[in-house]
């Protein structure tokens, strides 16, 4: 294979690994999962009642 096919190759794979995996190795999260359990976290805004 040509040697430019080669380097390519492996800038996608470093790419691929730099996204799917935590530095430690582990699997990340999809960002929109990461998302909802932050927002899951957040307490809610006060708001005062409707007839209180």
């Amino acid at each position: 294979m040509p040697k430019e096919i080669l380097e390519r190759a492996k800038q996608i794979l470093s790419n691929l690994e730099e996204s799917e995996l935590t530095p430690e190795g582990n699997v990340r999260q999809p960002r929109r999962q990461q998302d909802r359990k932050k927002l899951k976290n957040l307490a809610p805004a006060p708001q005062m009642d409707l007839f209180g």
